[in-house]
């Protein structure tokens, strides 16, 4: 028959020219299909159903994973039995089928659509007048709808079962001798067969990152996502069930889910944000690295679990690499935790201990030991020539390098940030909260003093040198002075901070603690002990030097006021009572007491008390009793007097 070659041929270049499209999903079909139709004959004018033996052939084109088009081919063979002329006749459909499928399930392949074309009638006939067979064929168009179900044997393989309602339109009385109607049912088994234009790669994966790593953030990045990660199923079938994770040896704690997919279709990605659990290994990063690691995929492909491993490389910058995008970031370096930050605190706390004043704030003394020890073990602040201060931390385009507070101890010079972050990091390892202020000429440290602004004022001669922030008072430190001794760095502070308000700067106040919850501290430490730490001698010496000169410039001018007033008035009670508190805030024990043994002389139960109180501190506390008696002598109600003797008694009992 040459309408069947020439059909064949067709759908041969049909497929020649979509398998030279590129990557194409392509389904084949060919499968034994059958007819069912009604004869009307003499015998039976109702119509009786016979059946039409028959061949499908489908070339499907996927496309989206869900629409198929492509050509169809049907031949049926009609037993002359099954027709009025008496004579064998062949029925050749050929069109195209669109349809839609779907795979619910890892077996299941469901498929729903509508074909249509022409088709040819060949059959014979007797010519009454010659008397002779003559052939007939007829051209005509036919549509059908169909459905299938299948059962997935593998990604290449499906077994098909389907039904199909056939309609060929009709206008020759010969044909109609085959079937009145046109209309008729059709039911086939079938075996697909799938296979792609392209190779199967597997699984796929690429990295996408805006920039390397930095080290310093390394706990950040479980809950921060660093780049892209694109899982690209190149499997010969859709796979389920996909979970992403990623490890990269020492340099990660833990394997990192990343990211998870009920389905990815064949010949789609999948992009998802890109986690890691990164060990504190990263931060042995003195350059900018690169570190190997692998994405692990699991997966279930038609029921079966499988793992795809792939290598990516993650860069790295070194752990001294910040951009100031967010000066909040600063506290990463703040790691007060560290063996050598710890080391130099304790050992400069516990200098202090034995020399605290009681008359002064425990945290300002503490802050005082703590910035003349580290002056003193030769530590200085110095413009950095490669990255400076002043010029980097106003650019958030440039990859800064700050010193972490080990770095600096250990090069004895860092620039303004770097020797501020080393001060912070002492004084929140002794538990003293502090804040951070970068300016465009100088790096401010704060420190809290915990006390209110009331307490202040008991404290302090003006509250022009604190800054109070939330409830608490705060003292400015300037790390550009550094060098120049406590109290001068906190008069720089203090003019630094007023200067920017005046001048409207825009800078920003950063609480070293409400920091650590979105930036924790990177923790990094060598664990190397700091040998060249001053003598204490000497620290002691350089600290009574810097409070020699706070108290002069802050209780000098009120101390003599006061004793030019007694000199000029006379004594009286409120005159040395006043004095002698402020020789007590200013630590000197000795004037103190020698103003208010005069004002006890002049019957001051106030006097007598605080020279009560003052004994106690000295741990003299038969002292402390009498002056508690003489007390309670002239005022037997007096509840400092009755408190500070029972405390005393109980002293003295022990």
């Amino acid at each position: 028959m040459q309408s069947k070659k020439c059909f064949i041929k067709i759908v041969y270049t049909l497929f020649l020219g979509i398998y030279s499209i590129g990557a194409l999903e392509i389904d084949i079909r060919a499968n034994p299909d059958f007819l069912f139709h009604k004869v009307i004959t003499e015998k039976e004018p109702e119509g009786i159903v016979k059946t039409a033996p028959g061949f499908t052939l489908n070339a499907d084109v996927n496309f989206f994973n869900f629409l198929s088009v492509g050509p169809q081919f049907n031949l049926y063979w009609i037993s002359k039995n099954t027709t009025n002329t008496g004579y064998d006749a062949q029925l050749i459909d050929a069109g195209i089928a669109l349809s839609g499928f779907y795979i619910p399930l890892s077996r299941l392949h469901l498929r729903a659509g509508l074909a249509g074309g022409g088709y040819t009638y060949a059959t014979k006939f007797l010519n009454t007048e010659t008397q002779k067979e003559e052939p007939a064929n007829y051209y005509k168009f036919w549509y059908k709808a169909f459905a299938e179900a299948g059962f997935r044997l593998s990604p290449l393989i499906t077994l098909i079962g389907g039904v199909s309602f056939n309609t060929h339109i009709m206008e020759s009385d010969v044909i109609r001798q085959f079937t009145p109607t046109g209309n008729r049912f059709g039911a086939h088994l079938s075996v697909q067969f799938t296979f792609n234009t392209e190779k199967t790669d597997g699984i796929t994966v690429n990295l996408a990152q805006d920039e390397p790593i930095f080290p310093l953030f390394a706990r950040m990045y479980k809950e921060n996502s660093f780049g892209t990660l694109t899982i690209l199923n190149g499997e010969s079938a859709e796979i389920r069930n996909v979970r992403i994770s990623f490890r990269a040896g020492d340099y990660t704690a833990s394997e990192m889910l990343c990211g998870k997919a009920d389905l990815i279709k064949r010949n789609q990605s999948l992009e998802i944000p890109f986690y890691a659990d990164f060990s504190e290994a990263v931060l042995n990063f003195s350059e900018e690295g690169q570190i190997l690691g692998e994405v692990v995929v699991t997966y279930e492909l038609l029921g079966t679990k499988k793992t795809s491993v792939e290598s990516v490389i993650v860069p790295s910058y070194n752990r001294n690499a910040i951009r100031w995008t967010d000066a909040n970031a600063l506290a990463a370096f703040i790691s007060p935790n560290s063996a050598e930050i710890l080391e130099m605190s304790k050992y400069f706390v516990g200098i202090a201990r034995d020399e605290l004043r009681s008359g002064l704030n425990r945290n300002q003394q503490f802050a005082m030991y703590l910035f003349e020890g580290t002056r003193l073990s030769g530590v200085n602040s110095i413009p950095s020539a490669e990255t400076p201060y002043m010029m980097y931390h106003t650019d958030s385009e440039k990859i800064d390098a700050i010193q972490h507070p080990f770095q600096t101890l250990a090069f004895k010079s860092g620039d303004y940030d770097d020797v501020g972050l080393l001060y912070a990091a002492l004084l929140e390892s002794v538990g003293i909260s502090t804040a951070l202020i970068p300016l465009a000429e100088d790096f401010i440290v704060l420190f809290d003093l915990g006390i209110s602004e009331t307490q202040a004022g008991a404290l302090f001669s003006s509250l022009d040198s604190l800054l109070a922030l939330g409830d608490t008072m705060w003292i400015p430190i300037s790390s550009a002075y550094f060098k120049e001794g406590f109290i001068n760095s906190w008069s720089k502070g203090v003019n630094a901070v007023n200067m920017a308000l005046y001048n409207e700067e825009n800078f920003e106040l950063i609480l070293t603690n409400d920091a650590w919850s979105v930036y924790p501290p990177s923790g990094l430490s060598e664990g190397k002990q700091v040998s060249d730490k001053p003598e204490a001698l000497i620290v002691k010496k350089e600290v009574e030097k810097e409070l020699l000169r706070y108290i002069s410039s802050e209780f000098g001018p009120k101390i003599a006021e006061l004793e030019d007033r007694i000199r000029t008035e006379g004594e009286s009670v409120s005159s040395y009572n006043s004095l002698g508190l402020l020789y007590v805030r200013a630590g000197l024990y000795d004037q103190a007491i020698a103003v208010y043994t005069k004002s006890a002389k002049l019957k001051s139960t106030t006097a007598m008390v605080n020279l009560g109180n003052i004994a106690v501190l000295q741990k003299d506390f038969k002292t402390a009793k009498t002056w508690f008696s003489n007390a309670l002598s002239i005022d037997s109600e007096n509840a400092s007097a009755k408190a500070g003797l029972e405390r005393v008694l109980v002293e003295l009992a022990e």
